[in-house]
């Protein structure tokens, strides 16, 4: 506990660390969504690219088949890259928000139980990014790509 704090001082505290818990936890829920939504439309983008090669009025002729192929793998490989770089920042964002929050609920609990409180510089904080959920986000937008392109390519040649 800290030495010579007022009832004052610990109401404030109190209340600084709820706030903190409860902004960190909202954003974090707040991304999460937002991170689902993009994966979700990334994966819809490839199979409606499939199904428009697919449909009956779409006709390529022999001399830009290959023209196509090639513009359509770019696309795919720089919208993997790009979702990529995008779902690990958000993801990075993501552990320091719940770092945040969950130091924030640490020390809630040690100001309530009277115990040492640790502070800490949040831009000192580095969150351990380790996160199965984006490993599975990139590798199921790369299979996407894959079957999309595999398919692509029987349709046009």
């Amino acid at each position: 506990m800290v030495k010579n704090m007022n009832k004052k001082n610990q109401t404030d505290l109190l209340e600084g660390y709820k706030f903190l818990s409860r902004n960190h936890r909202t954003l974090h829920n707040q991304r999460r969504k937002y991170e689902w939504k993009v994966v979700f439309t990334i994966l819809t983008l490839f199979v409606l690219t499939v199904s428009a090669f697919y449909t009956n009025n779409f006709k390529i002729s022999n001399d830009h088949k290959y023209f196509v192929f090639v513009l359509v793998l770019l696309s795919f490989v720089s919208l993997i890259i790009i979702s990529y770089k995008f779902l690990k920042l958000l993801h990075k964002a993501n552990a320091k928000n719940k770092q945040i929050a969950e130091y924030s609920e640490d020390n809630l609990n040690k100001l309530i139980n009277k115990k040492e409180l640790i502070f800490e510089n949040f831009q000192n904080m580095h969150p351990n990014f380790d996160s199965w959920a984006f490993r599975w986000q990139i590798l199921t937008i790369i299979l996407f790509a894959l079957i999309a392109i595999g398919l692509i390519f029987l349709k046009v040649w």
